[in-house]
């Protein structure tokens, strides 16, 4: 009878001491944050800096790019997973969202650009090239998270405005050293999130997504319409081909400049301004 009380007492002071490890490790578990792509991973970068109790991970891989028709990778899963809160660019871009919603119904969703107005095309929102836009993702995504996690909440809203600073100061950078309006045209839709933040006349030919090769007509009529608007510029993105570029640019006498839509980087906290710094030193050797 000794020995069965003995063991009772053992199995219910295990218990106790498990039931006790399993308290700590919730009491202890940073809290999750998952972004969905590089851009959205560098605002909340700089939004979470030196807050101990979160721990970030962007879900897709660094190399990965836009979202548009992506695939949820089982990888991509697991992280979401074990996701507190999942933060996405929105409009459009995210084509997997409501799945994630009606699947991982306890992880919070902050959509980066609520109440932003996108004017070019919901389908391929790289609205972050626009400096106000960009400013504003960072006010939504550190006012959201301040309210989710309250505990954080100054140190976000604290972070998102020295973020926000140095962007003020990286757009009058830009300003002052764009104040003549210039004349291009691109085959990137992406790039044309730039004509703000740029100061840029821009004329977008459209391609498909992957920007295949334009048909004989299309490219016809781009040649005929840069040499009829005196195009001196053509932009192209450094994740995409330039095969149609460099048709144009032979038949035209029109130069190419390769800017970069911020897809993806060297995963530094700076790494936006860094990308805009790049592309304007692009735009500054462009003829007016």
């Amino acid at each position: 009878m000794k020995k069965i009380i003995a063991i009772i007492l053992i199995l219910v002071l295990m218990l106790l001491i498990l039931t006790a490890c399993h308290t700590q490790k919730q009491e202890n578990r940073k809290i999750q944050i998952v972004t969905s792509f590089y851009p959205m991973y560098i605002i909340t970068q700089n939004i979470v800096q030196g807050i101990s109790d979160v721990e970030l991970k962007n879900m897709t891989s660094q190399n990965v790019g836009c979202l548009h028709d992506y695939t949820l990778t089982t990888a991509d899963l697991m992280k979401i997973e074990i996701a507190d809160i999942f933060i996405i660019n929105g409009l459009g871009i995210e084509n997997f969202t409501e799945k994630i919603a009606e699947n991982y119904k306890e992880t919070k969703i902050i959509n980066a650009s609520s109440g932003i107005e996108n004017l070019i095309n919901n389908e391929n929102a790289h609205i972050w090239l626009d400096i106000d836009k960009y400013i504003k993702q960072v006010e939504n995504i550190a006012n959201e998270l301040s309210k989710i996690n309250q505990a954080n909440a100054e140190q976000y809203k604290e972070n998102g405005q020295l973020y926000k600073n140095k962007l003020e100061v990286l757009k009058i950078l830009i300003k002052e050293n764009t104040k003549q309006r210039k004349k291009c045209i691109s085959f990137s839709e992406s790039l044309a999130y730039l004509t703000n933040s740029m100061n840029l006349e821009m004329k977008i030919v459209k391609t498909d997504h992957e920007q295949n090769g334009l048909s004989a007509e299309m490219l016809s009529n781009a040649i005929e319409y840069v040499k009829e608007n005196n195009i001196k510029n053509i932009l192209i993105d450094k994740k995409t081909a330039d095969n149609n570029a460099q048709i144009i640019a032979s038949e035209t006498g029109a130069t190419i400049y390769v800017l970069d839509s911020g897809l993806t980087g060297s995963g530094s906290i700076d790494d936006y301004i860094n990308i805009m710094k790049e592309n304007l030193e692009q735009v500054k050797k462009m003829e007016e």
